[in-house]
């Protein structure tokens, strides 16, 4: 589903309608249907949550903002329990991709819940995973499977794009 504005719209109107669609597509944490699947994550991972805290001992999931940008740096804590092949075949990265984020309770529930992966970190991880594809590749599967993400911009490239506007002066 692609959503977009006609040209001959206002900015203001413009900003107004793409806030409402953004919200709708995007509805808050405390949103029932989120808070009914955020707590269905919830309750299957407390019955296998020994297995992951005799492995690993890393994080509860009664977890604090500090602690769920600790886990997105640290994205690689949780072991993947099935083999990843190394091919960049899509659909095999779009299953591989989907099954790492369903196996990270704690990923997996940030993903519930719209929280925003960084890429270059999210790569690095599913590198170290043994999931060979590009930066690129890894952007169509995450958009593929609706799950949003950021990108880090250096401050050259926001530089590149101001320079490139054109500043209009009222005479």
């Amino acid at each position: 589903h692609k959503y977009g504005i006609r040209r001959g719209i206002g900015r203001r109107k413009a900003a107004t309608l793409l806030r409402y669609i953004y919200d709708q597509i995007h509805p808050p944490a405390d949103h029932p249907a989120v808070a009914k699947a955020l707590q269905d994550v919830k309750n299957s991972a407390q019955l296998n949550d020994t297995s992951v805290e005799s492995e690993n001992d890393v994080y509860s999931l009664s977890s604090e903002s500090s602690e769920d940008i600790q886990m997105f740096e640290d994205l690689g804590d949780v072991a993947c329990s099935q083999p990843i092949s190394t091919e960049c075949d899509r659909s095999s990265l779009l299953q591989a991709v989907g099954d790492y984020i369903k196996s990270n309770t704690l990923l997996y529930a940030a993903v519930l819940s719209y929280e925003p992966l960084w890429l270059n970190k999210f790569h690095k991880t599913v590198k170290d995973r043994g999931m060979m594809c590009n930066k690129k590749e890894l952007m169509d599967v995450l958009d593929e499977l609706g799950i949003t993400f950021r990108t880090e911009q250096t401050e050259s490239q926001m530089q590149r794009k101001g320079s490139k506007r054109k500043i209009k002066r009222k005479r």
